[in-house]
């Protein structure tokens, strides 16, 4: 698609006017081409517009037309310019990566009061990424790990995956994808969300913190600590005990290491150095899934 026309598409929303202040965000994370998001000055208000990819149009119609603190607020939308649009609250605030482990447990409270409103939700249940649309990216993962251990380990991932609990998850819960704000912590980026198996967000987030190419930098220590803060403040109302807890975050930890093992089979890719880090934890993790033996967070 070419370059937006960003007043036909404010105008599409019902606003009048240029904005007095129009600011491009730098690329993605994922270098996956131009990054169709800006800040917007428009009537005095500082907002920002963006093109809504995968699941999130529809993400925020079904889960966010009410206002909740850890999403940003959404204004308008409309479909225009070949693509969906958002306008969006803009959140002043930092990348969580920046806080460390100081902006964790607002992060952490987010997520627990995300997850508290809509656990065991159902009415909404088929909405956005559901749990019936992620099974097959799922399952296509583990058809390229290329090793016994590894597929064994993944056959007893899927068997958690569909029986566990389900409640909201952002499915992509990554440190650039949580702005630390005054006094709270608001999750952006809603493409893949919806109604999944409770662990998947802070699986991926912690999964991501460690290791010389963590995106957030964790600790051994760090990361227990932050299973245990969400278990007592979340898990245990819902019943769910410390065991299962933790074999389902290792399980889930586990799937979050296979990403890059499929991908660099998929690809050829066997020299990336992520491939190898991967490869390394997904294999130490499978003999722990498979031999049972103790989690280590």
């Amino acid at each position: 698609m070419g370059e937006p026309d960003i007043s036909r598409i404010l105008a599409a929303m019902g606003f009048d006017g240029e904005p007095e202040d129009i600011y491009r965000f730098p690329g993605a994370e994922e270098g996956d081409g131009p990054y169709d998001v800006w800040r917007l000055r428009l009537g005095g208000r500082t907002m920002v517009l963006k093109r809504a990819k995968g699941f999130e149009r529809e993400f925020y119609e079904c889960f966010l037309r009410e206002p909740r603190p850890w999403a940003p607020r959404l204004y308008a939308q409309a479909s225009t310019e070949g693509a969906d649009w958002l306008l969006i609250e803009h959140i002043e605030g930092a990348e969580l990566g920046a806080f460390g482990p100081g902006g964790l447990r607002a992060a952490l409270d987010s997520l627990i009061d995300m997850q508290d409103a809509f656990w065991g939700e159902t009415p909404r249940s088929g909405c956005a990424y559901s749990f019936a649309r992620s099974l097959p990216g799922r399952r296509s993962r583990g058809e390229y790990l290329g090793d016994s251990l590894l597929e064994a380990a993944y056959a007893r991932f899927m068997a958690e995956y569909e029986a566990l609990p389900r409640t909201l998850c952002h499915d992509d819960l990554l440190s650039f994808n949580v702005i630390v704000s005054t006094g709270r912590a608001v999750f952006i980026d809603w493409e893949y969300a919806g109604i999944l198996p409770y662990p998947a967000p802070l699986a991926r987030l912690m999964a991501h913190g460690e290791g010389e190419a963590a995106l957030l930098s964790l600790t051994r220590e760090e990361r227990g600590l932050a299973a245990g803060y969400y278990y007592e403040r979340l898990l245990r109302r819902m019943g769910i005990s410390p065991g299962e807890w933790q074999r389902s975050l290792r399980l889930f930890t586990f799937y979050e290491h296979c990403e890059w093992v499929s991908l660099g089979n998929r690809h050829g890719e066997w020299e990336n150095a992520r491939y190898r880090r991967s490869l390394a934890a997904a294999r130490q993790l499978a003999s722990e899934i498979v031999g049972d033996s103790p989690a280590r967070l």
